[in-house]
């Protein structure tokens, strides 16, 4: 239904200007920068880490023996609580800057998602989606504040991000399916578990890296 639904709109859209003419980027330059190179690789392994929780964070409370109702409603929690946390950064980055937060809340997603381990009951359910949502919802509102920065100019950005999260979503694709793979039939939590969180861990380095490189060009570390 929503993939009909979704030709439908696409098919039924249209510009409300006349296209302007197709510029062309200097693609093979940005992928030369250091920053942005370790951008993408860093995207790469978010994409890779991040939905595990969001698919399989239910099916983990009910064999854990979590109530029914507490189960189903983990997911709404972890929603709105990612909800909170895309707002909270916009208040902290003038203060504390943007790639600075997004090396910050990319790492406490993937601590949070190891701690996964320690999910075994209603209470521990319930405290992971909310950590959970609020660090991985801050991450993601950051990804595209940081394009921005490394953006020559405005015209550049749309562009950037474009390559970022279409090589991303297409691994994104693949996530989950890992993960079952590795979770198998008999729930071997261990392997998806660690997957999911050492894939966020070394996407957090990859910000850090980019992070690193971006405040040598620009000179100062409020970034």
């Amino acid at each position: 239904m929503n993939t009909c639904l979704l030709v439908i709109a696409c098919l039924l859209m249209q510009t409300r200007l006349p296209p302007r003419e197709l510029k062309h980027f200097p693609v093979l330059e940005w992928l030369k920068e250091p920053g942005y190179f370790a951008i993408l690789v860093a995207g790469c392994w978010t994409f890779l880490g991040l939905f595990f929780p969001v698919f399989y964070l239910q099916l983990d409370a009910v064999l854990h023996g979590v109530d029914n109702n507490a189960a189903f409603y983990s997911l709404s929690v972890l929603s709105a609580a990612s909800f909170i946390g895309r707002i909270i950064p916009g208040g902290l980055a003038h203060k504390f800057g943007v790639f600075n937060l997004l090396v910050l809340f990319s790492m406490g997603t993937a601590v949070v998602t190891l701690s996964m381990f320690g999910v075994h009951d209603t209470a521990s359910t319930l405290i992971f989606a909310v950590f959970y949502g609020l660090f991985s919802g801050g991450a993601i509102a950051l990804l595209a504040p940081v394009v921005g920065l490394l953006s020559k100019d405005m015209s550049e950005i749309g562009a950037r991000m474009g390559i970022l999260f279409g090589i991303g979503g297409i691994l994104g694709l693949f996530a989950t399916p890992i993960a079952g793979a590795l979770l198998t039939s008999q729930h071997h939590w261990k392997r998806a578990i660690l997957f999911a969180g050492i894939s966020l861990v070394i996407a957090s380095f990859s910000y850090a890296a980019s992070r690193y490189f971006v405040a040598k060009k620009k000179g100062t570390q409020l970034i």
